[in-house]
C-alpha cells in the first residue's frame, strides 16, 4: 500500500451507524492508487498525510489540470476517505475538497450521460441474444455428452433470459457450497452474490431471483454435466472457470469480442431507448448491482437516443502527456519565480550602490 497502515487501519474502522463498515478492502485499495497516483504527479514518491492537509491548493490545482474530468470526483472523494480516517474533517483542507469532488461528480456524470460507443464497437440486441441461446439449445440437444455444448447453451441462456451480471458474479457461483463466495440455490433458485463489484446496500449480500425459463436451462444443464459449479471448466468440469478464460470463452460463443461489459452496456442502452418504466429501470438496477442513476449515466453509451460524439483519448497517452505538462509548467513557475528574484537582487544592488554613492559624495562636502 502507498498510504501508510495508521490510516488504512483508520478507514478500516470507519462504520456507519449499523455498525456496517463504510470502506470495503476493494475501495482502500483503489482510494490508495488514487492517492498514488495523486502524489506522482505532484513529484512525490513517498505518502504523507500533510502534503494533502496543508498543500490542499496545489493537490486541487494538480487534479483539475491532470486527471481526466471523469476521474476527478473519484480522486477528490478519496482524499476525502484519508482525511477521514485521520480525523481531518474539520481541517481547512477537508471543507475544501468536499463541495469540489460533489461538483466534479455531477461533472462526471454529465460526461459520461453523453459518451457514446466507439463506431467499431460491437452491438448486439437482446432478439440475437435469445436467437443465439436457440440456436446452443438445438446444438445442446443433439450433442448431450459434449461439455462444451452445453456450457455455452448455459452461458448463452444467461445473457438472454436475465440482465446481463458481471463474468465474476457466474464463475464464482457453486451449485453446493452455500458458503462459498457465490450461491445459487436450486432450491429457491435464487444466486446469492457475496462478493463483488457492486453489492446490495451496507454491502449486504447481492440476491437475485432466477427466472422460470433460466431455472429450466441450469436443471437441463447440471443434469447432463453433473458439476458443482455454475460454469465449470470445460477441461475439468471439478474446478469452476477463471474469469478470463470466461472471457475467452465469450468471444468464441458470440464470435466477436462481446464481454459481460459490453453487453451490460448493450442491455441498458436498448432498455434506454425503449423508454422503460421507473420500475423496469430500478429492478434491472438492482439485478445487475448498481444504482438507477450509474445505470442511467455509465451504462448507455450504445443508445441511439444520448449520441452527441465524445472524443476519445488513450488513457495512458494521455496521463503521460499531462505529466510532462504538469512538469513544464512546474519549471516555468520556478523559472518564473526565480526571475523575480533575481530581479529584485538585482534592484537592490543598484539602490545600495546609488546609495553608496551618494553617502560618498555628501562626506566628500563635507
Amino acid at each position: 500500500m502507498f498510504i501508510d497502515a495508521k490510516t488504512v487501519e483508520g478507514m478500516q474502522g470507519i462504520v456507519d451507524d449499523c455498525g456496517n463498515r463504510k470502506f470495503r478492502d476493494s475501495t482502500i485499495k483503489t482510494y490508495d492508487g488514487s492517492i498514488q497516483r495523486i502524489y506522482k504527479f505532484m513529484g512525490y514518491d513517498e505518502y504523507n498525510e500533510n502534503i494533502i492537509i496543508n498543500n490542499y491548493t496545489n493537490v486541487i490545482d494538480c487534479i483539475t489540470k491532470n486527471i481526466k474530468i471523469q476521474k476527478q470526483g473519484n480522486m477528490l472523494y478519496a482524499i476525502i476517505g484519508v482525511l477521514k480516517a485521520i480525523n481531518k474533517i474539520d481541517s481547512d483542507a477537508y471543507k475544501a475538497y468536499l463541495p469540489l469532488a460533489k461538483t466534479k461528480c455531477n461533472e462526471s456524470i454529465d460526461f459520461y450521460t453523453y459518451k457514446k460507443a466507439d463506431e467499431n464497437e460491437v452491438k448486439i440486441t437482446q432478439d440475437e441474444l435469445l436467437d443465439k441461446h436457440n440456436e446452443m439449445r438445438d446444438i445442446a440437444n443433439n450433442n448431450t455428452e459434449m461439455i462444451s455444448a452445453q456450457i455455452r447453451y448455459l452461458v448463452s441462456g444467461l445473457y438472454a433470459l436475465l440482465p446481463p451480471l458481471r463474468n465474476q458474479d457466474y464463475c464464482e457461483a457453486s451449485l453446493l457450497d452455500a458458503n462459498h463466495i457465490n450461491y445459487l440455490d436450486m432450491v429457491k433458485w435464487t444466486l446469492t452474490i457475496k462478493e463483488g463489484k457492486n453489492l446490495s446496500l451496507n454491502d449486504k449480500p447481492r440476491i437475485v431471483q432466477i427466472p422460470s425459463e433460466l431455472i429450466e436451462v441450469i436443471k437441463i444443464v447440471y443434469d447432463r454435466v453433473k458439476s458443482k459449479w455454475l460454469i465449470p471448466m470445460i477441461t475439468d468440469i471439478n474446478q469452476n472457470m477463471k474469469t478470463d478464460a470466461f472471457r475467452h470463452f465469450m468471444h468464441k460463443l458470440y464470435n466477436a469480442k462481446l464481454s459481460p461489459s459490453k453487453l451490460r452496456n448493450n442491455y441498458i442502452s436498448q432498455m434506454n431507448d425503449a423508454n422503460a418504466s421507473a420500475i423496469e429501470r430500478k429492478d434491472t438496477a438492482k439485478i445487475m448491482g448498481h444504482t438507477v442513476k450509474v445505470q442511467q449515466t455509465i451504462y448507455t453509451k450504445h443508445s441511439e437516443i444520448l449520441h452527441p460524439e465524445v472524443e476519445e483519448v488513450d488513457e495512458e497517452d494521455e496521463l503521460d502527456e499531462a505529466y510532462e505538462i504538469y512538469k513544464l509548467e512546474k519549471q516555468i513557475e520556478a523559472n518564473n519565480a526565480l526571475i523575480i528574484k533575481l530581479t529584485k537582487i538585482k534592484a537592490l544592488k543598484a539602490q545600495l550602490k546609488e546609495q553608496e554613492t551618494l553617502i560618498k559624495s555628501l562626506r566628500d562636502d563635507i
